[in-house]
């Protein structure tokens, strides 16, 4: 079995040059749009799940144009910053095409910022216009004063607030023309700003050929169809857009927005539309599979449409993987791995292999290369990850020491620790930045946490390093059990005892109803670190 095929500098150009021809000349996302506009004018473009409406890729470009010739009335032009706040709503989609189309960058941001993170990256980006759903209107007019450099506010509602334009009015002045822009493929097309657990975000810059590339490589692996429609519950401000929403755009595919996740909304909205293929992370799995009865009443009979479960965000534990093939039969289950500075993926686990090498990622993607290496950049067996390829990253906006240090070598840096198998699959042990290191010894904490997820009793578990004057780190584990269980702490280290070496078996516990999570359903361990156990974000 191999999954693992090596990418050279020769096979990057031959798929580049190939790719080029394919995308009308050019690797730039307007070429998607014209692209699949030309094949699937009529096709749903998108809807939005709670109200029905939609918009055929016709009407989408449509409006993207109008959005687009707009924003230039305004003064917006080419290498411009553009922000947008929205929940997932189908308009994100029109402002992020219309941006491309006249060669500025998407600046999203995470809709669950407060006042002085919007200020940070809002000012920190360079962003001259803003595009955003009415529910920010308080918070951005409460920081506008210190916004300097912002010269326009979009705002999707009936009236426009003092100071800044309605959506409506800004689309009524743009032509429907299509935009005539000279794009390049090494113009940043995206700038994700990472959420980190300590200091300030930094801002990915994501070119067109990085997003384009990603999209061509995950859409081989998804085989995502034009007749598909799909449901997809993460977060459109973070990295998996570049993974999974603009391989549905070149696809000619129907995308499903809702703004909240809610189980059985979600259930109900699959059976209503007839989906397809869904993206949850697996905290969103996990979150119905423990109610009772709730396979009877919303999936039996109901969702049987779909064909695909995609999920990222965090491996998915194998408890979990046992439940989704029990309750969606015949139901093909695939994840992806990756960060936000290699355009979200680098490997993907199929179900074809997921029998045996259930416990990986998978292989690379077909055109990126991996390797595993020691603090001396030596090649191991398990060591730090780095990754290189055509997805990789630009490099950190107006933080070129950051670049130079993720980009040491000409690969990226994860900080991720793993190992590959002899058919070159991956595999995460843990991330570097989260190794503690106790008398001496490294123990990862994934190898502990998955150990007391193997506890009945235990519904999820984080663990980190605490100082220790004399052991440098002790561990603690911090544990939420299922509902109407429990079990002691003498209880949990019998356990851990039985499954580990004693150096590794947590010496401090703390027992909590939940862990703090980000949006994408990640728990926040350096908030954890920090004593802040309230930081829970609803996922989705």
């Amino acid at each position: 079995m191999t999954g693992y095929v090596k990418a050279t500098p020769e096979r990057i150009r031959e798929f580049i040059r190939i790719n080029r021809e394919k995308w009308m000349g050019s690797l730039i996302i307007p070429n998607i749009i014209r692209k699949t506009l030309a094949e699937y004018p009529d096709n749903i473009a998108l809807v939005e799940a709670e109200t029905g409406k939609f918009w055929t890729y016709r009407q989408f470009d449509e409006e993207s144009n109008r959005l687009a010739n707009g924003l230039k009335r305004l003064g917006v032009k080419r290498g411009d910053m553009v922000a947008q706040i929205h929940p997932n709503h189908p308009l994100f989609h029109t402002g992020y095409m219309a941006i491309q189309k006249i060669g500025a960058t998407n600046v999203p941001l995470n809709p669950r910022y407060v006042a002085r993170e919007f200020e940070y990256v809002i000012d920190h980006s360079d962003a001259v216009a803003l595009l955003m759903d009415e529910a920010f209107v308080p918070v951005i007019r409460e920081i506008r004063p210190k916004l300097t450099k912002l010269k326009h506010i979009i705002v999707l509602s009936e009236k426009a607030p003092e100071g800044m334009i309605t959506y409506r009015e800004l689309l009524e002045s743009g032509s429907p023309d299509p935009v005539e822009e000279n794009v390049l493929e090494e113009d940043v097309s995206s700038l994700l700003y990472t959420s980190g657990t300590t200091g300030v975000p930094k801002g990915v810059m994501l070119t067109h050929l990085n997003c384009l590339s990603q999209a061509i490589m995950t859409s081989e692996v998804f085989g995502f169809q034009p007749t598909d429609i799909f449901l997809d519950m993460l977060p459109y401000f973070h990295c998996q857009y570049q993974c999974f929403i603009i391989p549905s755009f070149m696809t000619g595919l129907t995308l499903l927005s809702m703004k909240v996740f809610d189980p059985v909304l979600c259930m109900e909205a699959i059976a209503k539309y007839k989906a397809t293929v869904t993206l949850f992370v697996p905290a969103m799995h996990n979150s119905y599979l423990i109610l009772p009865g709730f396979k009877e009443k919303y999936i039996d009979g109901k969702t049987g449409t779909v064909r695909l479960h995609l999920y990222g965000g965090s491996i998915m534990p194998y408890p979990t993987i046992v439940k989704l093939r029990e309750w969606w039969p015949g139901v093909k289950l695939q994840n992806i791995f990756g960060m936000t500075e290699t355009c979200a993926a680098v490997t993907s686990l199929t179900d074809e292999y997921a029998l045996d090498k259930i416990a990986s990622v998978g292989p690379s993607l077909s055109h990126i290369d991996l390797r595993i290496v020691d603090d001396n950049e030596n090649d191991t067996d398990t060591g730090e990850i780095l990754a290189w390829g055509p997805t990789v990253m630009k490099g950190y906006y107006k933080n070129p020491g950051a670049t130079a240090e993720a980009l040491r070598g000409g690969w990226y840096h994860t900080g991720d620790i793993g190992r590959m198998d002899q058919d070159g699959f991956l595999y995460i042990v843990d991330r570097k930045k989260d190794m503690i290191v106790r008398g001496g010894e490294n123990i990862y904490p994934a190898e502990v946490e998955k150990v007391l997820l193997e506890h009945p009793a235990v519904a999820e578990t984080a663990v980190i390093g605490v100082p220790d004057p004399r052991l440098q780190e002790k561990v603690k584990a911090f544990v939420a059990f299922k509902k109407g269980q429990s079990a002691s702490e003498e209880e949990l280290v019998a356990h851990c005892m039985k499954n580990m070496a004693k150096y590794k078996v947590p010496q401090l516990w703390e027992f909590v109803d939940a862990l703090p999570r980000n949006a994408m359903g990640k728990i926040l361990k350096g908030s954890l670190r920090e004593g802040r156990i309230t930081d829970v974000h609803t996922v989705g």
